[in-house]
């Protein structure tokens, strides 16, 4: 059943901090020793941004003595490897963490008392990949990922079948997902683009603008209902061969958004992309028609309240789906994005209760709420994957 039809009027799970003071609960060293191949991001958006971004802005809060911290960020810039995933990228990073393990104290002293407080950034599944190698220190950190996945490295997930690199290196409960940098920033203002206002009425019923090659399974099945295609309210544009409205990109898309009342999230070759937090950035009520996503925030957030989630074998019915969600069930969904938007917002320089202040309490909140046994008293590196679905609570 939909998720939507519970119509929660609580949009937060737990709750959250006092932003003006959230830098005195949370105190992160950032280790001088930097993992990158040839430099930071040169990008102004998407996941390589979004890993510069974090780890730039970390910098500024940063506490200078490693013994006033509770975490501690390893500096790991993956992106600039591009696709490159083999034996000696796989090998320099797990050389890496072992420089870190041995050259300083922290990290093995966290981990002797059951604790899990380093973490590093990744922007895309091939950064997650390289760290797969390094399985005794990924068990023994927090990964913050985009466009992270439950299906655990499964090819499949719902019924529905993606191409990429599914991250089976990240672990529910332990790991964070973040939201990747969205294609509309515009970096010499560095903001969003304007919303109008007041809001327009709605054009369309539904839009999708995007590729069809990794999401060929799923639009198909959208189309195989007659009356998405008959109903010109349904803006279904793409650049595969049923396409009747052909393209990858509109000029007008971030107009067009704010003209929906819908916006169809398809996963392609991530569970999910930047398109979903523009959609949220521009106020409109995502559907997010995805296998196996673990969505940022979900600790604090019931994305229930503000979003409609649709499973594989639902896509054929999401017509009727929409269809069938009354005036007042819209309207609440609608005000609920209005009211949670600002959470998945990037600002620069980050502004309390944006997008980089959630990552950073949901990365503190991992850290005071889970626990890595420890059992050996002589740690090893083939010592077994702990079980995190039976992290202790602390």
């Amino acid at each position: 059943s939909l998720s939507v039809l519970r119509q929660k009027h609580n949009l937060y799970k737990r709750e959250l901090p006092d932003w003006s003071t959230m830098w005195q609960d949370i105190r992160i060293y950032v280790y001088p020793d930097t993992y990158s191949i040839s430099g930071p991001s040169t990008q102004h958006s998407g996941y390589g941004f979004t890993e510069q971004f974090l780890y730039d802005n970390i910098r500024r809060v940063a506490v200078e003595s490693p013994d006033d911290a509770n975490l501690f960020c390893m500096p790991i810039h993956t992106i600039k490897w591009g696709n490159t995933v083999n034996e000696t990228s796989i090998a320099a990073m797990n050389d890496y963490f072992r420089k870190l393990y041995t050259k300083y104290p922290h990290w093995e002293n966290s981990v002797r008392r059951g604790l899990v407080n380093h973490f590093f950034i990744v922007g895309h599944d091939h950064g997650g990949n390289r760290a797969s190698g390094s399985k005794f220190y990924l068990d023994r950190s927090i990964l913050l990922a985009n466009s992270a996945s439950s299906c655990m490295g499964q090819l499949s997930c719902n019924d529905i079948i993606w191409y990429g690199a599914t991250p089976k290196w990240y672990s529910i409960g332990k790991d964070v997902s973040t939201v990747p940098f969205p294609s509309v920033w515009n970096p010499a203002k560095k903001q969003y683009p304007v919303l109008r206002s007041p809001r327009p009425k709605p054009k369309w019923t539904a839009l999708f603008i995007g590729g069809y090659g990794q999401r060929a399974p799923s639009i198909d099945l959208l189309l195989s209902d007659p009356r998405v295609n008959e109903d010109p309210k349904w803006f279904i544009e793409h650049d595969g061969p049923s396409a009747k409205k052909h393209g990858f990109h509109n000029d007008n898309y971030w107009s067009m958004l704010q003209e929906s009342k819908f916006a169809l999230h398809f996963h392609g070759s991530q569970p999910f992309s930047s398109r979903l937090f523009e959609i949220i950035a521009a106020g409109t009520v995502p559907v997010i028609i995805s296998p196996g996503y673990v969505l940022p925030f979900e600790d604090f957030l019931d994305w229930g309240t503000f979003s409609i989630s649709v499973t594989g074998h639902r896509i054929s019915q999401l017509y009727s789906v929409l269809s069938n969600i009354t005036d007042a069930q819209y309207e609440t969904l609608l005000a609920n994005v209005g009211r949670i938007s600002h959470h998945f917002r990037y600002n620069d320089p980050p502004q309390p209760g944006d997008a980089f202040y959630m990552t950073m309490w949901t990365t503190y909140f991992r850290s005071q709420t889970i626990s890595v046994p420890y059992v050996s008293g002589a740690i090893q590196e083939g010592e077994a994957t702990p079980d995190y679905g039976k992290y202790i609570n602390r």
